[in-house]
This record gives structure tokens, sequence and C-alpha cells, in this order.
């Protein structure tokens, strides 16, 4: 069963032996573009960096790691409820509203 929820992208896939979310609530790597690279890729190591460059890059690592974290906590929490009531029915303006609402507070920098 395929489930396409009108917020942030997100997708449910569900089958026998559970299920499967994708969603564009985690942040990429401005360099590269990869939601698991922390400016380990080649393109953010440049030499042209400066210092100052590579310290920013640092703090963002810092923060995107946290903001993808918390990302990573609501999406398991919505493909739990999926996975165990598959008949929900993501369209009620109160499920969509709580999923806005805890991106919204985990997304507060």
């Amino acid at each position: 069963m395929r489930i396409a929820l009108p917020v942030h992208g997100i997708t449910l896939t569900l089958n026998e032996s559970g299920g499967k979310i994708v969603s564009d609530l985690q942040e990429e790597c401005p360099y590269c573009g990869i939601v698991d690279c922390y400016y380990n890729c080649d393109a953010s190591q440049a030499e042209y960096l400066t210092d100052s460059q590579k310290d920013q890059n640092h703090e963002e690592v810092q923060q995107r790691l946290k903001h993808n974290i918390a990302m990573d906590g609501i999406e398991s929490l919505i493909l739990a409820l999926a996975c165990s009531n598959p008949e929900i029915d993501w369209t009620k303006p109160s499920i969509l509203e709580a999923i806005e609402t805890a991106v919204d507070a985990c997304s507060c920098r």
C-alpha cells in the first residue's frame, strides 16, 4: 500500500513486513546534496575554503545534524503509526496539523 501525504513530500509504502517512509524533511549537504554527508564530501573539503568558512561549515553541520535527527524521529513515529494502523485517515486536518506542528517545533533554531 502506498500513501502520499500532502505535507513535506511524505510518502509511506507499507507491506506485510513493515514499511518505508520518504520525505523532504531532512536537510542535505549544500555541497553534494546528500542527507548523510556532514561535510566529508570532496566539494566541502575543497582547499579554497578559508578557515572562517570551515568554522562556519562546522557550525552548520552541527545544526543540520540536530535538525536531521529530530526529523528522523518524526519520520519514524509517522511510519510506526502507519504500520500499526494502516486504516488511519492521513487526510484528516488534525493529523496533518499534528505533523506540521511537530516539524515546526523541531525546526526552530
